[in-house]
């Protein structure tokens, strides 16, 4: 019987199965150390939270700083932000029950604990329900209160992940409450952790934006090949199965060293081979890979106009392309003309399917 994956896949398991980012875990620790706030950012599933997390538990070890963890990726409107915001930091920052329901009593108005049972493990949870039905802001700013008394004996970090999601809510003006409240904490770091990059952007280099140059920016890229090698490379060694470089090459090739792509495809070829892995074995995970999505592929093109199918075909089996609107490009590919393509292009950079 094979031991536990070491290819993690979703959330954070230990520092060991964690690869590379020294330099931005470096570059985080320094900011929370500080008082410097960060804005983390980059495609999807390029490993932003599992960085957040292997963050924290650096912090963990040093004992000096508390970190909440906040994702706010399905809120809807400030209410759901409230509510969200609200149970995170106070399941960390409370967890003595006597102490934690005498505090919340008397600290809040709004908000009122409650135990619930997990629907997993059936073990007692603090939950936390907002009262009131109309606009949850008292509630938002009592949160912020009590993290200014909370600060004065420990220092916090806030990790707020998927934090785009509030330039859709409904109300006009949540950066700008937001930002009023943050501006003033003292001994509290937030990390502002997004995959549009585009939206993050804006919100935090836009001149007329309540963020703006608020944080440190730090844009979050594939990890080098030559990182990405030798941890794969020693996990597989580890569990005693062999595999080559040149091999580890085809897989960072296929997967172009996307952190979730590659923990994917080794995650499968872990748990489908024993004792040694072979160009052909890529091959076949390959093949599975595709075979199983072929479904997904097939919706994509039954969604999309013609054109944009041909074009984001084209441009992958370039493996990517500067410049789209080339007539080498377009003639090699049958495409049509410069002005259709720039307008597919913006389509489909707003489905996220380009980049």
């Amino acid at each position: 019987m094979k031991l536990e994956n070491p290819f993690i896949i979703t959330g954070y398991r230990s520092e060991k199965e964690f690869c590379d980012r020294r330099e931005e875990t470096a570059k985080l620790i320094s900011a929370v150390n500080n008082g410097r706030n960060v804005t983390l950012y980059s495609l999807r599933r390029m490993g932003k939270t599992g960085l957040i997390f292997h963050l924290f538990k650096k912090l963990e070890n040093s004992k000096k700083t508390a970190a909440v963890y906040c994702d706010i990726y399905q809120t809807q409107n400030i209410n759901d932000f409230v509510k969200v915001f609200s149970n995170a930091v106070l399941r960390k920052l409370e967890s003595k029950p006597e102490k934690f329901f005498k505090q919340t009593m008397e600290i809040f108005k709004n908000i009122r604990p409650r135990v619930t049972a997990d629907k997993y493990t059936g073990e007692p949870l603090l939950e936390f329900a907002v009262e009131r039905s109309e606009s949850l802001l008292p509630s938002l700013k009592e949160i912020f209160d009590y993290l200014r008394i909370k600060s004065q004996k420990e220092k916090i970090v806030i990790a707020l992940d998927e934090f785009q999601q509030i330039t859709e809510y409904p109300e006009s003006n949540v950066e700008a409450i937001l930002r009023s409240e943050i501006q003033t904490m003292q001994n509290v770091s937030f990390i502002y952790s997004g995959s549009k990059k585009h939206i993050m952007q804006s919100m935090f280099t836009g001149s007329s934006r309540p963020f703006y140059q608020s944080t440190e920016m730090l844009l979050l890229n594939n990890i080098k090949q030559s990182e990405y090698t030798s941890f794969i490379e020693n996990n597989f060694r580890e569990y005693n199965i062999k595999i080559l470089e040149p091999v580890i090459g085809e897989i960072l090739d296929f997967t172009n060293c996307y952190t979730y792509y590659v923990q994917y495809f080794c995650n499968k070829l872990y748990s489908g081979y024993k004792n040694v892995i072979t160009e052909k074995s890529v091959t076949e995970t390959i093949n599975e890979i595709m075979d199983e999505n072929e479904g997904i592929y097939n919706e994509y093109k039954n969604l999309m106009p013609l054109l944009q199918w041909e074009l984001l075909k084209a441009i992958a089996k370039e493996r990517g392309i500067k410049s789209v609107t080339s007539m080498s490009f377009i003639k090699k590919h049958g495409l049509t003309a410069p002005s259709s393509i720039n307008n597919s292009i913006k389509s489909l950079i707003e489905k996220e399917m380009l980049y």
